[in-house]
C-alpha cells in the first residue's frame, strides 16, 4: 500500500489537507472519499486505520480535513482556536465539494499517483456530521454509494437557551476531551446552519437519493441516539437499496479514542460490514 499526502487551495485561498491510499496493482478501483465528523480531523483515532483496511482491499481511499476546522497537531489534537472560530457547516460543503471536483479535474497532479488506477466511481463513508455532508453533496458529485457512519438526522442540536448565551457571547466554548483544549465558535456557525439549512434538510436531501445506502448506528450512542436513527430508516423507506447495520454494546465511535491504540471487536465488525457492502455489484 502507498501513502500521498496532497493539497488543494479552497476558494478563500485556504489549503484542503488530504491523504491518499490505494494498492498498486493493474486493476482499476473506485475511490472511498471519509468525511470526517465536528470537532475530528482526517487523522483522528480509527479513521488513519479504516483508509489504510480499504486501501489495502482494492479501494483508493482518500481523508480529508476541513480546510477550517483548524488542526495543527493531529497526534496532540491541538487546534489553531481563531481558525476553528470561523468554521461552518456551509464551509465543510464547499470544501468537499472543492476537494471531489479536484480529484475529478487533477488526479495526475498527485505526485506518484497514477490516475489510471482510479475507475470513474466515488463512494463515501461519512461519520457524524462528516454522514450529513456527504448526504448534501451526493447528488451534486453523483456519489455512487454512500455508507452513514453514526449520522446525525438534524442540524439543530442545541436548545434556544444554549443559542441565546452563545449570541450574547458572540461565541461559544467547545472542549476538545483527548488534549482538554477549549476552543471558541463563532455564533456564525448557528447562523449559517439556520440561514442555509431547513432542521429537517439532511432527512429531506437523504429520501431524495435512490443510490446504494449503508446506514451504520451503533445501539449505545449517546451521541446521536435512537430518534435520530429511526428518522434516518424512515427517510429512506423507499430507497430499496438501504441497508441497516445496527450494533450492539458500543457508542458513537465504536468504542475507538484518540490517539488510536489498535482495532477492537466493534471497529472490525463495522469494517468488514462496510467493505461487504462496497463490495457489492449492483
Amino acid at each position: 500500500m502507498k501513502l500521498l499526502h496532497f493539497s488543494c487551495n479552497n476558494q478563500l485561498g485556504l489549503p484542503i489537507n488530504a491523504d491518499i491510499r490505494f494498492s498498486e496493482s493493474n486493476k482499476k478501483k473506485p475511490i472511498v472519499i471519509f468525511l470526517h465528523g465536528f470537532k475530528s480531523f482526517r487523522n483522528w483515532g480509527f479513521i488513519p486505520h479504516t483508509c489504510d483496511f480499504l486501501a489495502n482491499n482494492g479501494y483508493i481511499v482518500v481523508n480529508f480535513d476541513y480546510s477550517t476546522n483548524g488542526i495543527i497537531d493531529a497526534e496532540k489534537s491541538i487546534f489553531n482556536p481563531d481558525l476553528f472560530a470561523t468554521q461552518t457547516v456551509s464551509q465543510h460543503l464547499k470544501d468537499y465539494l472543492f476537494l471531489t471536483n479536484t480529484i475529478r479535474s487533477s488526479l495526475d497532479a498527485i505526485y506518484g499517483f497514477d490516475p489510471q488506477l482510479w475507475n470513474g466511481k466515488i463512494y463515501s463513508i461519512g461519520h457524524s456530521m462528516g454522514a450529513a455532508l456527504s448526504v448534501f453533496a451526493a447528488d451534486i458529485i453523483n456519489t455512487d454509494k454512500l455508507v452513514l457512519w453514526a449520522s446525525i438526522s438534524h442540524l439543530n442540536r442545541n436548545t434556544t437557551r444554549q443559542k441565546d448565551a452563545w449570541q450574547e457571547r458572540g461565541f461559544t466554548d467547545i472542549k476538545i476531551r483527548s488534549s482538554n483544549q477549549v476552543l471558541p465558535l463563532n455564533y456564525s456557525y448557528i447562523t449559517d446552519k439556520e440561514s442555509n439549512f431547513s432542521n429537517d434538510a439532511i432527512c429531506e436531501s437523504l429520501a431524495k437519493l435512490t443510490k446504494p445506502i449503508m446506514i451504520v448506528h451503533a445501539q449505545n450512542d449517546i451521541i446521536v441516539k435512537k430518534d435520530e436513527l429511526n428518522e434516518l430508516i424512515n427517510a429512506t423507506k423507499s430507497n430499496d437499496k438501504m441497508e441497516l447495520f445496527v450494533i450492539d454494546k458500543t457508542g458513537h465511535t465504536f468504542s475507538v479514542s484518540h490517539p488510536f491504540i489498535g482495532e477492537n471487536q466493534y471497529l472490525r465488525t463495522v469494517l468488514n460490514k462496510t467493505l461487504e457492502f462496497l463490495n457489492k455489484n449492483e
